[in-house]
C-alpha cells in the first residue's frame, strides 16, 4: 500500500500492527516496523495528496529516531528518510496556515538532519528543500529571503552546490538574492557583468562545488 501511494491504508496497517504489539505478552511475538517500512509510509505520504502529509510525515520520522535511540538497530534514520519528508512539505497544498506549517516541517526535519550520527544533507535535501521554500514562502516575504539564503549558505559549506541546486535556489531566492549571489559568484569568476541567468555550477566558487563532480570552465 505504501508503494502505491495510498497512505491512509498504509498507517492503518501500522496502527493494527501497534496494536496487536500492545497486547502481545511475548516479547519475541511483538511487531516492530522496521526502517523499511517506516520509510515506506514516509513515502506514501510524500507522494499523497493529504492536507496533512507534512505533519503526518514528521511523526513517522519522529516515530523511527526515537525506535533507533531506544535500540532498535532495524530502525536507523537514513538521509531518504529525512528528504522524504521534506520533499512531502515541497508538494503540501492548502490554505496559508497548512503550508506555514509546512515549511516549518521541512526545517525541523533539514535540523534533525543535520543533527544526525548517521545521514547528513545531500543535494537532494537541498533541492527539495529550496523547492519548498519557493513553493510555501510568500515571493515578498523577509522569511523567504532569509531562509533561502541560509539554506543556499549551508549548501555551499556542504560542497554540494550543482546545477539542480543552483537552479532551484534562482527559482525560489527573491530579486536581490539572485544579485546578491551572482555578484559572490561573478568576484570569483572574475566577471563583473555576469548575470545570473547565466551562471552555472562549473563557474561557480570551487569551494561550492567541491564534492561535485563537474566538468569546470577554465
Amino acid at each position: 500500500y505504501a508503494k502505491r501511494g495510498k497512505a491512509s491504508r498504509a498507517i492503518a496497517i501500522l496502527n493494527k500492527m501497534d496494536q496487536y504489539s500492545s497486547i502481545s505478552r511475548n516479547e519475541k511475538d511483538k511487531i516492530r516496523p522496521d526502517a523499511h517500512t517506516l520509510n515506506s509510509i514516509i513515502y506514501s505520504l510524500s507522494v499523497s495528496k493529504e492536507i496533512h502529509k507534512a505533519r503526518r510525515s514528521l511523526k513517522i520520522l519522529q516515530r523511527l529516531e526515537k525506535s533507533h535511540v531506544s535500540g532498535d538497530w532495524r530502525a536507523t534514520p537514513s538521509n531518504q528518510s529525512y528528504n522524504m519528508v521534506i520533499n512531502a512539505c515541497s508538494t503540501t497544498h492548502g490554505t496559508d496556515d497548512k503550508r506555514a506549517e509546512a515549511m516549518q516541517v521541512a526545517l525541523d526535519a533539514f535540523s534533525r538532519l543535520q543533527s544526525s550520527k548517521y545521514a547528513k544533507p545531500d543535494r537532494y535535501t537541498y533541492i527539495s528543500l529550496l523547492k519548498t521554500c519557493g513553493r510555501q514562502l510568500s515571493i515578498d516575504s523577509s522569511d523567504r529571503t532569509r531562509i533561502v539564503e541560509n539554506v543556499f549558505s549551508y549548501c555551499c559549506e556542504d560542497g554540494i552546490v550543482d546545477d539542480s541546486v543552483l537552479q532551484n535556489f534562482i527559482l525560489a531566492a527573491p530579486m536581490d538574492l539572485k544579485y546578491k549571489m551572482s555578484s559572490s559568484a561573478c568576484l570569483a569568476f572574475d566577471d563583473k557583468k555576469m548575470s545570473y541567468q547565466n551562471l552555472t555550477a562549473a563557474i561557480l566558487p570551487e569551494y561550492w562545488t567541491r564534492n561535485v563532480i563537474l566538468s569546470r570552465k577554465c
